[in-house]
């Protein structure tokens, strides 16, 4: 029944994987194990700098960052509408009396050019420029308050996921500590076996013990796996 179970999870595994990379559920993969999938869980980086590498890499905290600035500007682009309008217009024509020719002669001949500066202030607008930049202002408040939650939510995912590999690598230390332990009983077990004083039935309950050892040797890894996955997840790589 167990193996069962853990064949239907290698075909979900497998499901969920196609999907993952572009691929049609039902498309063949072939499962493998990843190198080095045995190996001790890495050591947990310290909380401090995972954290910050977390802040600097998120893209979430990228996108909120930049909906921030852009709000930003467009409060400051809103605000200009309180101020006056200064635009300056020149100019520069030339007459050529009917005579086409003139027109090639000296610039200064026959011509005359200006320039005027005007200055527009829209002194009432039916409180619609207060009314826009209020709104902008709320649309500042709101995004720098995502960016602060999101802030929170990644510090929270980094603390946990930091957290959960130490455990599991504590874990994984113990459960092979513990197979060690299983190793030397299922030797004394046949020892004894051969020095009649022990019985069969006592060497298949080390080796029971022993399958156990092992079993809880490679769920702790396998945990261990998954917690490092989730701390690259949580720093955004």
């Amino acid at each position: 029944m167990t193996r069962l179970g853990q064949e239907r999870n290698v075909e979900l595994a497998r499901a969920d994987l196609s999907v993952a990379i572009g691929l049609d559920p039902g498309t063949p993969l072939t499962v493998t194990e990843p190198l080095n999938m045995l190996a001790e869980p890495v050591q947990p980086p310290a909380l401090p700098q995972a954290l910050e590498r977390a802040l600097s890499n998120r893209p979430s905290l990228k996108a909120f960052a930049l909906t921030a600035e852009s709000n930003r500007k467009t409060a400051s682009a809103a605000k200009g509408d309180y101020w006056p309008t200064l635009s300056a217009n020149g100019f520069w024509q030339r007459g050529t009396r009917d005579d086409v020719g003139r027109a090639f002669e000296t610039p200064g001949r026959d011509s005359h050019s200006g320039v005027s500066l005007d200055l527009t202030w829209n002194i009432f607008s039916g409180l619609s420029t207060q009314a826009d930049v209020r709104k902008a202002e709320i649309q500042v408040a709101l995004a720098e308050n995502d960016l602060a939650s999101g802030r929170r939510g990644v510090a929270s995912d980094v603390e946990k996921a930091v957290a959960q590999l130490a455990t599991a690598r504590a874990q994984t230390r113990v459960a092979q500590q513990a197979e060690q332990t299983a190793k030397e009983g299922l030797r004394l077990a046949r020892t004894r076996q051969e020095v009649g004083v022990g019985t069969q039935l006592e060497v298949r309950d080390a080796e029971l013990k022993l399958t156990q050892a092992q079993l809880n040797v490679v769920g702790s890894v396998v945990d261990g796996r998954e917690a490092e996955a989730a701390l690259r997840r949580a720093q955004g790589g």
